[in-house]
């Protein structure tokens, strides 16, 4: 759920706030807005450039005072818009790349926040050195995470209070990903092209043949809510 490694139940354990609006940034599929607005009849808008996961955010949303749109984020659109929760978990690349993907993440969100508002951020960190073999996968570029408490000392150093943080389990990493190449497998299937669709199925299989040997050891998933 969330496109993470984020569950329902772990959610309820961290959320100790019941936000009135939200603002969800990249929000894939609406899953959070929708969890939301379920549980505490939360307003808000979700931003997320795919525009089939914004079609299925609409397509789920019937009913509640939810908004999707299909763009690229920029938080100069939305400046004179506050809320009492903004959320990006699992898409603090849109901020930034590289290492400051989770500061800039962090910064662009305080303004989006109403004064006292709250921000839940998710990210990945190492829960220990990658191996070289590992970080092939990644291509030319390996990502630049951090340790889970680094993540935590970033959230302090960018002036917010920490309320409370999780970590996902490896049974939710396996879960995740279980999930995730299902749903890259029925979107290839649709690609025409069959050169193309072999390349893509052939990553795939290395993804997880990388993930099962050095992966679910490596990455970890933290979900942090601070206040502003």
């Amino acid at each position: 759920m969330f496109n993470s490694p984020v569950t329902e139940s772990q959610l309820h354990r961290l959320m100790s706030v019941q936000p009135k609006s939200a603002i969800d940034i990249g929000c894939g599929d609406g899953s959070l807005l929708n969890w939301l607005s379920g549980q505490f009849s939360t307003s808000g808008m979700g931003v997320d450039k795919d525009e089939a996961e914004i079609a299925n955010a609409n397509s789920n949303s019937s009913g509640k005072q939810l908004q999707f749109l299909a763009r690229s984020f920029d938080v100069n659109d939305f400046k004179d818009k506050k809320f009492q929760l903004a959320a990006c978990i699992g898409s603090t690349h849109i901020f930034a790349e590289g290492e400051l993907a989770l500061k800039m993440a962090l910064e662009g969100m305080k303004p989006l926040t109403e004064n006292g508002g709250f921000i839940l951020i998710g990210d990945c960190y190492w829960r220990k050195e990658p191996s070289s073999e590992y970080l092939k996968i990644f291509g030319g570029s390996p990502p630049a995470y951090r340790s889970h408490q680094d993540n935590i000392e970033l959230i302090h150093q960018a002036g917010l209070k920490l309320i409370s943080s999780d970590e996902c389990s490896t049974e939710q990493w396996d879960d995740f990903e279980s999930r995730h190449q299902k749903k890259l497998k029925a979107r290839f299937s649709q690609i025409s092209d069959n050169e193309e669709r072999a390349k893509k199925e052939k990553f795939l299989e290395l993804w997880n043949h990388h993930y099962e040997k050095w992966g679910r050891e490596t990455l970890g998933f933290g979900l942090y809510l601070a206040r502003t």
